[in-house]
């Protein structure tokens, strides 16, 4: 499970609504499966439709010292679930957690994406603009299999 309190949400909706119409893209640094910090990277492509990741590579270290680094990036105008770029570039960011936000749907969700797919371990999405709850990514049976969704 991966909990995303309310002060880290603010922080990945103020970044999508900034960078509109262009997605923006950062690193949400993880402990034991939750949300302690967003890092703000800089979408080198200035896209609306794609982004390439630029951020300190410092960040990176902090997987040495027992944080999970999750991939976090914006889709402005679509739903918050990887479309057929985030699949085919995802790389070496394979099979590591994928948060995006649905900025005109004020929605957040977690995926992995495996072997170019994506996995969602759950049908039940809450929009949670209100809600001053922690957003919770749920892992189901399937999580063998490298899925995550934010419900």
């Amino acid at each position: 499970m991966v909990v995303v309190p309310e002060a880290v949400r603010e922080e990945l909706r103020a970044h999508g609504r900034e960078e509109a119409p262009n997605e923006c893209c950062g690193l949400i640094v993880l402990r034991e499966g939750v949300a302690e910090r967003y890092v703000r990277g800089r979408n080198r492509l200035e896209s609306p439709y794609r982004y390439e990741l630029e951020i300190d590579p410092e960040i990176w270290f902090l997987e040495d010292d027992g944080f999970e680094l999750a991939v976090f990036h914006s889709h402005p105008e679509t739903e918050p679930k990887p479309s057929r770029t985030d699949q085919e570039l995802s790389g070496l960011w394979g099979g590591r957690t994928f948060l995006i936000y649905g900025v005109k749907l004020d929605e957040l969700r977690a995926w992995r994406i495996m072997r170019g797919r994506p996995r969602s371990s759950s049908s039940r999405r809450a929009r949670r603009a209100a809600s001053r709850a922690p957003l919770r990514a749920r892992s189901s049976s399937r999580r063998r299999r490298g899925t995550r969704s934010c419900t």
